[in-house]
């Protein structure tokens, strides 16, 4: 037990001075909005027996694209939901399982943001609420990555890209759980079930930092002194054995991070720290 709280010590020790002295910045930018979520159509209940037949463990990784970074931009929400939830689907929907196909094939994060964000943020630090983002997934789609990659955009984006884009919109998106359910068997059941069904979780988290930015693999949990920050990510896989029971989530801070930009997270800080998941249709 001491050598394994010397060892947690270390750790946290070691990511203080690696977050002062890395240069890369870790952008966030999640903004709440709870009444928003109040009024997002809840993913049905489902019954006792469609749990009982969920595996030990289901991945939808392969069927991710590289993880890209989001730099010092407030743009997670776009990330998580735009160039990784909507890419993994589009990828489940014709069997892309190649990365490099997957990656190129990936939707824009940067044109949803443009729409999302206010006129007034040019540097796009201000951040977005992830209903805003998937409001404007539903109603107008997102055009490829490749044909829109602007780390920081004004709103007015050409209107040739709005026509590729509405061939791409979801249908809509449901709430796996809001920040008012308080059980973590709830919680990671509810992920799991959407995981099998091949539906990649979108989540917003209360990160600590600086222990969250240089992470081993999976993650000790926070450190004594850490802060909080608000930030959308993607969950793409759980394993019952994993550290006793983990999800692996994806991120947009590049593939220096985590494991290639993916991380475990145990299901009891999952649970602790995770407000609210998402699914699209």
């Amino acid at each position: 037990m001491k050598r394994k709280l010397l060892f947690l010590m270390t750790l946290c020790a070691m990511s203080v001075v690696q977050a002062q002295n890395d240069v890369e910045m870790y952008g966030t930018g999640l903004i709440e909005d709870d009444e928003a979520i109040s009024k997002i159509p809840r993913k049905p209940e489902l019954l006792t027996r469609d749990y009982t037949v969920l595996p030990e463990s289901y991945s939808l990784r392969k069927y991710c694209p590289r993880a890209g970074s989001q730099g010092g931009y407030g743009t997670c929400a776009a990330w998580a939901t735009t160039y990784a939830a909507r890419t993994i689907a589009e990828a489940v929907k014709w069997g892309w399982t190649d990365r490099q196909v997957i990656t190129d094939e990936a939707f824009s994060p940067s044109y949803i943001y443009a729409l999302a964000k206010n006129s007034t943020d040019t540097e796009c630090k201000n951040g977005t609420t992830v209903t805003s983002v998937m409001n404007l997934l539903k109603a107008g789609g997102a055009p490829k990555q490749k044909n829109f990659h602007v780390e920081c955009a004004g709103k007015n984006v050409p209107r040739w890209l709005k026509d590729e884009a509405v061939d791409y919109t979801i249908d809509d998106y449901f709430v796996v759980f809001d920040k008012y359910c308080t059980s973590q068997d709830e919680k990671v059941r509810r992920v799991k079930k959407s995981l099998k069904e091949e539906r990649p979780v979108i989540i917003t988290m209360h990160i600590p930092s600086p222990s969250f930015h240089h992470v081993t693999d999976p993650w000790s949990g926070a450190c004594p002194g850490d802060t909080l920050s608000y930030h959308a990510m993607c969950v793409v896989a759980y394993d019952n054995q994993k550290a006793g029971g983990s999800f692996q989530i994806m991120n947009s801070w590049g593939e220096k991070w985590g494991d290639q930009g993916f991380l475990w997270v145990k299901y009891a800080d999952f649970a602790k720290y995770v407000d609210n998941a998402f699914e699209l249709y």
